[in-house]
């Protein structure tokens, strides 16, 4: 499977409040996100973003997202896959942890202080991937899927 980072932004359906932002330090100086000022106490689960994944073979597989997520309060999304009506993790929290500049992190599944899961079990096929906004002021700017464990070499 090649390591192939895709636009947040280029999402084929994104859904209201979800926005497209600007930043020259973002790639192709785009992004996806909740407008909001950073440290409110804002939310948006109505914000949703969905991607089409092609899954070559059924495995384990890690996500990983290029965010800028700046305060406690501005740190987290929402996270849920499908395949057709089968739902393969059901909607799950995903806390980035603050990261004031633009940094790839891996998704870590759950709520905070439990073991957080890292590993996705996919079917083969195609596999539907939905972001939904937790927190207004959460910016993602790429995604990357990889059967590979640790940081892939295309995010060095």
């Amino acid at each position: 499977m090649p390591e192939q980072p895709f636009e947040a932004e280029e999402a084929p359906l994104i859904l209201f409040p979800f926005e497209v932002g600007k930043d020259p330090e973002a790639s192709g100086g785009r992004f996806l996100w909740v407008p909001g000022a950073s440290g409110g106490q804002g939310s948006a689960i109505e914000a949703k973003a969905f991607f089409l994944l092609r899954i070559p073979r059924a495995g384990q597989y890690f996500l990983w997202a290029r965010v800028q997520t700046p305060t406690p309060e501005d740190d987290s999304f929402f996270i849920r896959l499908r395949q057709g009506k089968r739902e393969l993790i059901p909607q799950t929290e995903w806390h980035t942890g603050v990261h004031p500049h633009w940094e790839w992190v891996p998704v870590e599944l759950g709520k905070p202080g439990a073991e957080p899961q890292r590993t996705l079990e996919l079917p083969a096929g195609v596999v539907m991937l939905e972001v939904m906004g937790r927190e207004d002021g959460a910016k993602m700017d790429r995604l990357l899927l990889t059967a590979r464990e640790g940081k892939p070499f295309a995010l060095q």
